[in-house]
């Protein structure tokens, strides 16, 4: 049932979660990385929340992205399949079953140009627009990856820095994506299913919460893009 599908996503965005804020990297077969990355601001050192996303996934769908250089200082492990079955109660083959459904969801949505939005509960969204893809952070999660430098550092050159950041455009400032009150970004649709239908993988029509009219779609074709 839907209720499942939530559940488990649910716990792999506790689990990412959970590796971030421990200052290491998780791999999610076919989707990408999510990774930190360390800036300067104000004189300090800021750890920043972000996706690698899937090299072939950009080739195959044609979609452009923010590239960034990572540091070797993160530690880079796979998507714990048995850990988040143990976290949600729930057999590790039908775990891994359904995040490989909801991955094949999203790939799905991409063909169709869509602007489309995969939610990971309490840490942002990855949203993809006119053949751009981009993983937009929720401000509090940026801070809780930050709590250490508020707890050695109260100086407001260090608090003006951060705030400065959350207002780019890789930041959401409310947290809008809790699992049980989660909406779609406005003339976005969600890849995973809504709360009043069963989640099937043969259905991605069925699975799709009803998208605003004027739903905007790409107006240019993509080209293939290789990311450097």
């Amino acid at each position: 049932p839907q209720s499942k599908v939530i559940n488990i996503w649910k716990c792999l965005s506790e689990y990412v979660e959970q590796q971030l804020v421990q200052n290491k990297s998780t791999v999610i077969p076919k989707l990408g990385m999510f990774t930190i990355i360390e800036t300067n601001l104000q004189g300090y050192k800021h750890r920043k929340p972000v996706l690698i996303v899937n090299k072939s996934l950009l080739q195959v769908y044609g979609l452009k992205t923010k590239e960034y250089n990572v540091s070797g200082t993160v530690q880079r492990q796979m998507l714990n399949i048995s850990e988040i079955s143990s976290k949600c109660h729930v057999n590790r083959f039908i775990v891994e079953e359904l995040i490989n459904e909801v991955i094949k969801a999203f790939e799905k949505a991409l063909l169709t140009k869509q602007n489309s939005e995969l939610p990971f509960f309490q840490i942002g969204k990855l949203q993809v627009q006119a053949c751009e893809i981009r993983m937009k952070f929720y401000e509090d999660f940026i801070y809780i990856l930050n709590r250490n430098l508020f707890k050695t550092n109260s100086c407001t050159s260090l608090i003006s820095g951060i705030s400065q950041l959350t207002r780019t455009s890789s930041v959401i400032s409310k947290m809008t994506s809790r699992s049980n009150c989660y909406k779609p970004s406005p003339d976005y649709c969600c890849v995973l299913p809504p709360f009043t239908v069963e989640f099937r993988a043969d259905s991605l029509k069925k699975n799709q919460p009803n998208c605003q009219k004027g739903l905007r779609k790409s107006r240019s074709s993509c080209s293939l893009v290789s990311q450097r």
